[in-house]
């Protein structure tokens, strides 16, 4: 039987993992047959008769340990110690005891004790090191393994775990040095093998190292999150740059790469190795670079390459990352991309301001680029002032012989909207008023109305030559809200699901708010987990567009309300071009100091991503927010954020370190200009204060316009 220690449930079934009703992991509670039952009445009727019997109380913790009821033996193995501080193996069971309950720092102590008195018990030293395999104390833990080694020199399986224990301490050039000789020993497992042919490549035997990890990389269900294997994929990557193969087959192997993984099993050998290899490849990029579309394919070369690594990588990298931006400066500079290649070859010198070449070049380029602007300056100067002129008059006479624009005569859209708000108040009303004439002025130019009616219950809003109702609907006619949160880990949360499933997999039907009765064979069939590694995110399931409305109502139901967790909530998020559409688990936030809403903005501009022709607003926070934003985002390093607008989810990106200046970006796939306007000009004019729906939309027709 299982047990929630925090709510007190029980469940009978040994295959749960977590409380149905608040998520937390569950205890198991041992039940002793009948006939040991009475064995413990007796040793108990025992002990009362003569309470400090040692040798009663020795058999008593041992039959207790033997019937798992660990926590009892605990107590009578301490009570017999107070008895007695000097019966070993007392002790031993207690060292046993503490390891079955995972309660490491009291076990290594007994144990330290234990090995006073058996200094070269084989057993006890290997159990010894295995609690002590943790950051803080790793030393110690080798020091252990290594006494075993001295004992018993040729135990392969010590030397094994001694390999496995310096990866854990960062160490694996001398990890690699056990692997190379368990290998030559005929230790084919797949750690070994991965790191033998991770030595061979640092020993710049490309070829072997590339014969070795191929086969055993590429079996069909690998983990792509696990350390061995990323580590696999590097040098595999930097093998085929080395042996040049073909670039499709690099940029496969690239892509599988978790540099995230990397990053937090850091070793000096593998950012050598992957400075190395993006190097490689920036190079045979800008090779084949055409002039006709130069500037496009550096800058996707950047975004793709460059940008998504370079958290990962720290000074002692300096040489190589540097000589890479020099590289790409020079060809930008070669198609006449000065400003860009300022840009890059800055970035050059900032990490190796000492580097001659990169000076010169840097200086050179920034002349011709400030030489060429000076002489646009004085060309536009003439020119500005002749054109500026002539526009003047041209405006002048448009504004004082054309009529204004009105939606009855040009076409455009006419909104009504219906104030929901219980009472609110003359100050509310007007706030409201100006905010929309604000946003309303950044989607059209031609005399756009906001009209309150007389009943103050309904406004009207008029945009004359507007067609693109969309926009508005998404975003400009919204209260304008903005939250981050934070997500649930995809894999923790499908363990509800998965509790879900195995409760509507017991029923017939679902009965939906319609009182329609839903037949319920697989819920897999309605949202199916989504597993896929390589895509970095918060997805735990999709489904299709037309059954996430019955997906949602399911998970809010009452049936399904005890199993997940209270601060949960579901977002859905269209994917894959709009033919799936994505779930994911949010967490609400209830503290005012963890939020970041559309009250800390300060302001928020449009600007063009680097690399394509996408936009996105560019955001920047109150001071007095700056350290919510910084607390967030160091929290949640190497996780996503979800940007919420109008309670719709925007986008998920991923979080690469603490941002202190406060500032960050919305941006999602082909975001338009006018969608990002329509962003900005809703965050800078503020929430509106009251709550209205949209009661109907007219589209006034041009053609049709009298």
């Amino acid at each position: 039987m299982k047990t929630c220690p925090n709510c007190k449930a029980s469940y009978q079934e040994d295959d749960k993992k977590f409380c149905k009703k608040c998520g937390t992991e569950l205890t198991t509670v041992y039940s002793i047959p009948a006939q040991e039952m009475a064995k413990k009445t007796v040793f108990e009727d025992r002990l009362k008769a003569d309470p400090l019997n040692v040798d009663i109380l020795h058999d008593y913790a041992r039959f207790l340990f033997n019937n798992l009821l660990f926590k009892e033996s605990i107590s009578i193995s301490l009570k017999i110690l107070a008895i007695n501080e000097n019966v070993d193996d007392v002790k031993e069971l207690l060292f046993q005891l503490y390891i079955k309950i995972n309660r490491n720092k009291e076990a290594v102590e007994i144990g330290k004790q234990l090995l006073a008195k058996k200094p070269d018990d084989i057993v006890l030293l290997e159990n010894l090191a295995d609690l002590l395999n943790k950051p803080k104390d790793h030393d110690e833990a080798l020091k252990y393994l290594d006494k075993i080694l001295n004992l018993e020199p040729e135990n392969t399986s010590v030397h094994y775990k001694k390999a496995i224990f310096l990866l854990h301490a960062n160490l694996m050039q001398d990890a690699i040095a056990i692997f190379k000789k368990l290998k030559a020993e005929d230790q084919n497992d797949r750690v070994t093998l991965i790191y033998d042919a991770i030595g061979e490549a640092l020993n710049s035997e490309y070829k072997i190292s590339k014969d070795l990890l191929l086969p055993v990389l590429s079996t069909k269900d690998i983990s792509l999150n696990d350390l061995d294997n990323n580590r696999g994929f590097l040098y595999l990557t930097y093998c085929l740059c080395r042996t040049n193969a073909d670039m499709n087959e690099i940029n496969h192997w690239l892509s599988l790469i978790n540099i995230h993984v990397l990053k937090k099993n850091y070793s000096l050998a593998d950012e050598q190795t992957l400075a190395k290899t993006v190097l490689f490849i920036v190079n045979n990029k800008l090779g084949a670079v055409k002039s006709f579309n130069a500037k496009i394919v550096i800058e996707d070369l950047i975004r793709e390459k460059l940008k998504p690594i370079d958290f990962y990588f720290t000074g002692n990298t300096n040489q190589v990352i540097s000589e890479i931006w020099y590289n790409i400066g020079t060809k930008q500079a070669e198609f006449k991309l000065y400003s860009d290649s300022v840009s890059s070859l800055k970035r050059s010198c900032d990490l190796l301001p000492d580097e001659e070449k990169f000076v010169e070049k840097y200086k050179e380029t920034q002349n011709i680029l400030y030489g060429n602007k000076r002489k646009r300056k004085k060309k536009v100067i003439i020119y500005s002032s002749i054109v500026s002129l002539c526009i003047t008059s041209i405006v002048l006479i448009i504004i004082f012989t054309r009529p204004p624009k009105t939606v009855e005569k040009n076409g455009g859209l006419i909104f009504n909207l219906e104030i929901i708000s219980a009472n609110p108040n003359e100050k509310e009303i007007n706030s409201t008023i100006e905010i929309l004439r604000k946003r309303i002025s950044s989607v059209c130019s031609h005399n756009p109305s906001v009209v309150l009616s007389p009943d103050k219950e309904n406004i009207q809003i008029r945009l004359p030559l507007v067609h693109n109702s969309q926009v508005l609907e998404d975003f400009i006619l919204t209260k304008g809200k903005i939250e981050i949160r934070e997500f649930y880990d995809a894999d923790f949360f499908r363990q509800f699901l998965n509790i879900m499933y195995l409760d509507l997999n017991n029923k017939f039907f679902f009965s939906t708010k319609e009182n329609k009765n839903i037949f319920i064979r697989d819920f897999g069939e309605f949202l199916k987990p989504y597993t896929n590694q390589r895509i970095m995110g918060p997805i735990i399931g999709t489904s299709n567009p037309k059954d996430t409305a019955l997906v949602s109502e399911i998970i809010k139901s009452t049936e399904s309300s005890g199993i997940f967790p209270i601060d949960f909530e579901a977002k859905w998020i269209l994917y894959s071009s709009g033919n799936l559409c994505a779930l994911m688990a949010l967490k609400v936030i209830y503290k005012d100091d963890e939020r970041i809403t559309s009250s800390m903005i300060h302001d928020a501009t449009v600007k063009k991503s680097q690399g394509n022709f996408r936009y996105q607003v560019f955001i920047k926070l109150k001071p007095a927010y700056i350290d919510n934003w910084y607390n967030l985002t160091f929290n949640n390093v190497g996780k996503p954020l979800a940007f919420i607008f109008a309670n719709k989810l925007l986008s998920f990106p991923l979080v690469n370190g603490g941002i202190k200046n406060g500032s960050f970006s919305i941006v999602f796939d082909e975001m338009t200009l006018e969608q990002a306007n329509a962003i900005a000009a809703t965050l800078n004019s503020g929430m509106i204060p009251i709550d209205f729906k949209i009661k109907d939309m007219i589209s006034v027709n041009p053609k049709l316009a009298p």
